[in-house]
């Protein structure tokens, strides 16, 4: 989860310095997108080609706390045509809950 006060290109380019150097496996990437207040077009093309990246690695982005206006931008920037609709979430637990619920992760069971 990226969580920064500094805006949307700040926490994409965070992202990319901690995907480089990670090793880790990553199925999905979660936004905590509440600090951002809006989104240029500049800022709209760098999450159409983060999400474009993420997807050809099997990674999902998921966007929590995003406000309505900003949610209505990437709407007018069409970039639900990469972004899943569903993949955006009211609270940072909803996406978590989400994904725990539909993801359990390797190895364990649910009864």
């Amino acid at each position: 989860m990226l969580r920064s006060g500094d805006g949307m290109n700040a926490s994409l380019h965070m992202f990319w310095r901690l995907h480089l150097q990670s090793t880790l496996l990553m199925r999905k990437l979660m936004i905590a997108a509440e600090p951002i207040t809006d989104i240029d077009t500049t800022a709209a093309d760098m999450l159409e080609d983060l999400d474009e990246r993420l997807n050809a690695q099997g990674i999902s982005l998921v966007l929590a706390e995003m406000k309505d206006l900003v949610r209505q931008k990437i709407t007018r920037y069409e970039l639900n045509r990469t972004i899943d609709p569903a993949h955006f979430y009211p609270t940072i637990e909803d996406a978590v809950t989400a994904y725990t619920s539909l993801d359990p992760g390797p190895g364990t069971t649910t009864s």
